[in-house]
């Protein structure tokens, strides 16, 4: 895989991906049973959106959020970042079980 010998090009990809949401909204949920989250009571049914543009631009997980850095990706070294999953805060598709089309 060349994408592990090409950091930089995919920290620029990445950083791409999240400065210009391709979806802003994400694709919309429904809830499938009654849900609590953090103190918040979601009804079974209720639509859910993730609002990824505001999660893409939040200054306090991406300093200077509209700013084109690729470098935020990177680690000290100018290697990329191995983010686990659940770490990885750039989020261009949506999230959970159904992330991103082309990984199904």
């Amino acid at each position: 895989d060349d994408r592990t010998h090409l950091p930089y090009c995919e920290a620029v990809v990445r950083e791409a991906l999240r400065i210009d949401t391709l979806v802003p909204s994400g694709i919309p949920h429904v809830a499938t049973a009654d849900t609590e989250l953090a103190g918040f009571q979601i009804p079974k049914g209720t639509l859910i959106i993730n609002g990824l543009d505001y999660i893409n631009h939040q200054e306090d997980v991406f300093p200077e959020p509209h700013t084109f850095r690729p470098e935020r990706f990177l680690s000290d070294d100018g290697q990329q970042q191995q983010l686990a999953l659940e770490h990885d805060r750039s989020v261009p598709f949506g999230a959970g079980k159904r992330v991103c089309a082309g990984e199904s």
